[in-house]
């Protein structure tokens, strides 16, 4: 095995640990939020489509949502490269 395919099995071994450790980095509230996204998918898809580009346009608002609670995660997991401009109280 090559120095390369290591380093892939050793990130890749390292992400599945995350993802089942934590949940992919999501806390409770956004993996919640997460399975009604795929909810709200599954019922779309069920729709009658009265426009040819629906699916494509429902399903790239879908991975904006899911690219957001992703920075998230990455901005609690790695606070000093992803930075977080939190709100005062």
């Amino acid at each position: 095995m090559s120095r390369h395919d290591k380093l892939d099995k050793a990130f890749n071994d390292a992400m599945i640990k995350v993802n089942e450790n934590t949940r992919g980095g999501l806390i409770s509230q956004e993996l919640e939020i997460s399975e009604h996204l795929v909810e709200a998918w599954n019922m779309f898809t069920r729709l009658e489509q009265t426009h040819p580009s629906d699916i494509e346009d429902f399903q790239k608002a879908i991975h904006v949502l899911q690219n957001v609670l992703g920075m998230r995660a990455m901005r609690r997991l790695y606070p000093d490269f992803w930075i977080s401009h939190k709100k005062e109280s």
